[in-house]
């Protein structure tokens, strides 16, 4: 009932059993962040140069004794530029907007060799000392 007005009963009882009750308003709030847990993980580049991440990739756990509203990720494509480690950002949010972050490091790694095209065969002629040189475009 965070964000409302509920009433409750108090009842006091004393040393010598006598007890009082009376009716009273309280505010509930939520004011404490969702937890929020992410590990390490790795991706592998493919054929595009790309890896897709999700949530459930890095993060272990994401709750709150309310409900969490959401939880994001800064990136959800990794590419060549973030070979190596690289750090991923996550935010998680309560439905009260309390929200926790993270700053999770993981590991991008590109295992593919790279593919050569050759051109058709072409004709090269060689100097007299032999050698001949070939542009590359």
């Amino acid at each position: 009932d965070a964000g409302h007005s509920v009433s409750i009963l108090a009842s006091v009882v004393d040393s010598g059993n006598n007890t009082v009750s009376k009716s009273v308003r309280v505010n509930v709030s939520d004011a404490t962040a969702p937890i929020l847990a992410t590990s390490f993980a790795e991706f592998t580049l493919n054929a595009s140069g790309l890896a897709q991440i999700a949530l459930q990739d890095i993060v272990r756990e994401s709750q709150d004794s309310c409900g969490i509203a959401s939880t994001t990720l800064n990136a959800s494509i990794l590419t060549c530029a973030d070979v190596g480690t690289t750090t991923v950002l996550v935010a998680t949010m309560d439905s009260n907007g309390n929200s926790a972050h993270s700053a999770q490091a993981v590991e991008v790694r590109d295992t593919l060799p790279p593919v050569v095209q050759a051109k058709s065969a072409q004709s090269i002629e060689l100097t007299e000392d032999g050698t001949a040189t070939v542009a590359v475009s």
